[in-house]
């Protein structure tokens, strides 16, 4: 599903210094692999994590996303793969505070170009158990609920990769392994997972841990051999 091929991130500092976000990453991952990236503050896992949701190009490289080239794509173009083929989780849950949990979910509906999507942000959240909390707006979810909404909305596309950086650091220990079980049950239904995170519990927890420090992968363990 995702192969980098000698990708590199360089940074210009005000002063004009070069930095090295991420230097000559070779990587592949097959679809349907639940993959953690973890690393230090500053290592480049946030630079790794941009570029494979196309938030970001490479200063270098190529990025082939389910076979086709990305790399080089126009803003739009970028923007419309993000839209149907990839799902974003962050640490914080950017829901809209004054919209209902259906309509965050349905945010990314309005910038897709699908007809069919009329009961979609209902299904999403029964698939993340909360259809019951549909009409609710945020401030009257638990964080977990919250995270729980902002997943919904990640697979109210039906996306085959589901990025995810830090999602359990707003969490309680218990809503965090609640939300792990959830992302291991999309796992098994054949999502493709990359989250980032500094929980060893959920580096634990995955098939396939990459270590990233210094802008470059120098670990990786485990794994399985998903489809391309």
């Amino acid at each position: 599903m995702i192969q980098l091929e000698a990708i590199s991130k360089i940074y210009e500092t005000g002063s004009g210094k070069r930095v090295n976000g991420l230097r000559n990453i070779d990587l592949r991952i097959g679809r349907g692999e639940f993959v953690v990236i973890k690393g230090p503050s500053g290592a480049g896992k946030s630079t790794l994590m941009n570029i494979l949701g196309l938030l970001d190009t490479p200063s270098a490289g190529r990025y082939f996303l389910n076979g086709e080239e990305v790399s080089g794509r126009s803003i739009d173009d970028m923007a419309q793969k993000r839209n149907t083929e990839i799902g974003f989780v962050f640490q914080a849950f950017h829901l809209l505070p004054k919209t209902t949990a259906a309509e965050n979910v349905e945010l990314p509906l309005l910038y897709s170009i699908r007809t069919d999507s009329e009961g979609l942000a209902l299904e999403a959240l029964r698939m993340v158990g909360l259809a019951d909390r549909a009409d609710h707006f945020p401030g009257e979810l638990s964080g977990g609920q919250q995270q729980r909404v902002a997943i919904a909305r990640a697979l109210v596309n039906d996306p085959a990769l589901i990025l995810a950086d830090e999602p359990t650091g707003n969490l309680d220990e218990s809503s965090a392994k609640e939300i792990m079980a959830l992302f291991r049950e999309l796992n098994r239904k054949g999502k493709t997972l990359v989250i980032i995170s500094h929980d060893s519990n959920i580096a634990a927890g995955a098939e396939r841990v990459l270590t990233i420090d210094a802008a470059a992968i120098i670990a990786d363990e485990g794994g399985k051999q998903g489809r391309p």
